[in-house]
């Protein structure tokens, strides 16, 4: 990587560190306040708007940001018509999600419960659609600085929470609604910064273009972040909320070992959709992805060796079965690096779908071994499953990725 690359990356990670600090102890406190059975119906309550995003947001934070880095619109006319979409997939998205909890109705969850799981959705494309726009308009220094916000004021109002509210999951969603409202409003005052207003008036075919572009995205995403939350579901269908609890728990914590491929990634990601000079933007993310893998799999036997240890002391010997769950999940994560920095420079050029095969087969592969194992191991044996899927998909995508920027070389 160039020494700009990397002193960005330095500090867009610098960035996420505190994120990832905020976040850490948010999930600690959380997981304490609650316990494990909670723990578990929250993050079952938790996959429906974080997986309807992708599908509702539509890929407009890429798409945006691509129209944005390749000048295909004025700035303010993209924004204001970005806006306008958000306005039409918040109301949308908060429907079909509180639609679909209601039929589902998850254990151990009440009417409430699914209004606020349902609000979080607009927030969240709130965030993405901002994230886009900042990226495109090359101010990635200034995004990643705002990434901790919605972490340390989870924390702050869960302190709070703690404190003077009663300990169920109706206020643990209530918490995380407000630290992302105030997260988007934050968000929204960087994109004025960015692209002044007066913005000129949204363009609806403009907005029709975005949208049709935006599927693929859109499409793609959903497909990864669903192999990234089956295990949820998993145990739900086939184990219990405890259970769950758990497994979220070991999830969340050896997932602070993808801020390293998020630094470097978002920095791939605002140079793919600027670049013109495709060779020297993959190769710049071939080295991206070497340096990712290397020191995830250093900072993952460090967590390996001091899981056991340390994690009984932080969330409670409540929570000590998550032991051996991180341990079976860090292979998978750290393996899957590929995929996720890779990613972020094929959506750059456009190309989101590319090595979508080997995600289809890490899935596939995880259904199966879950299938066989969750409902006698439980936690584990969704953990077990997580990491081979991970591993099958991150491998396969490396391969395949590496194979097109070598034939992209040689002509």
């Amino acid at each position: 990587m160039t020494h700009r690359h990397l002193t960005t990356a330095g500090m867009v990670f610098s960035g996420n560190a505190f994120s990832m600090i905020c976040g850490f102890g948010s999930s600690i406190a959380m997981a304490r306040w609650l316990g494990p059975t909670q723990q578990g119906v929250l993050s079952v309550l938790l996959v429906y708007p974080f997986l309807s995003q992708q599908l509702i947001d539509l890929g407009l934070r890429q798409a945006a940001a691509r129209a944005i880095g390749q000048n295909e619109r004025p700035a303010g006319v993209v924004v204001a018509t970005v806006f306008l979409l958000w306005c039409v997939t918040g109301l949308l998205g908060f429907t079909i999600v509180w639609r679909l909890l209601a039929a589902t109705s998850p254990r151990g969850s009440v009417a409430i419960d699914h209004v606020l799981a349902a609000l979080l959705l607009p927030m969240l494309c709130a965030q993405s659609y901002a994230g886009g726009i900042l990226i495109g308009s090359n101010r990635v220094i200034s995004f990643a600085s705002t990434r901790w916000i919605p972490s340390f004021a989870q924390l702050i109002l869960l302190l709070l929470a703690w404190k003077y509210a009663p300990s169920n999951v109706t206020w643990a969603l209530g918490i995380r609604g407000g630290a992302l409202v105030f997260s988007a409003i934050i968000l929204f005052l960087l994109v004025i910064a960015a692209v002044p207003r007066p913005w000129p008036p949204p363009e609806w075919k403009f907005a029709k273009d975005l949208v049709a572009r935006g599927i693929t995205y859109g499409l793609a995403m959903a497909l990864a972040l669903f192999q990234y939350r089956v295990g949820i579901l998993t145990l739900e269908w086939w184990s219990n909320s405890t259970e769950i609890g758990y497994f979220s728990i070991a999830q969340q914590t050896a997932e602070v070992l993808w801020q390293i491929p998020q630094a470097f990634g978002v920095i791939v990601f605002a140079d793919s959709v600027a670049s013109r000079e495709r060779i020297l933007t993959t190769r710049q993310s071939m080295r991206s992805l070497r340096q990712t893998v290397w020191l995830g799999a250093a900072a993952a036997l460090v967590g390996i060796v001091a899981g056991p240890w340390v994690f009984p002391r932080v969330y409670g010997l409540s929570f000590a079965p998550m032991i051996p769950c991180f341990i079976a999940l860090t292979p998978g994560i750290v393996a899957i690096m590929a995929f996720k920095i890779g990613r972020f420079d094929l959506v750059g050029q456009g190309r989101p779908w590319m090595g979508t095969q080997f995600v289809f087969l890490g899935l596939g592969a995880n259904l199966f071994i879950s299938r066989w194992l969750v409902p006698s191991l439980g936690a584990l044996g969704a953990a077990v499953g997580t990491s081979i899927g991970y591993a099958t998909a991150g491998i396969g995508f490396y391969w395949s990725y590496r194979r097109e920027h070598l034939a992209a070389v040689d002509k």
